[in-house]
């Protein structure tokens, strides 16, 4: 199962992947002073998909 379908399912929210397109560089950039468990869940699916 993909990681991000572990996740409760949210109407608001889509995950969409994209393919045919030049590779590109991203950052996940959160204040660690405000880090909660819903971040932590949030960073851990990314990195996970992001791979």
């Amino acid at each position: 199962m993909p990681p991000h379908r572990r996740l409760p399912r949210r109407r608001d929210l889509a995950f969409v992947p994209v393919t045919g397109l030049p590779g590109s560089v991203l950052g996940l950039v959160h204040h660690t002073a405000r880090e909660n468990a819903r971040v932590r869940a949030f960073r851990t699916v990314v990195t996970e998909i992001a791979g």
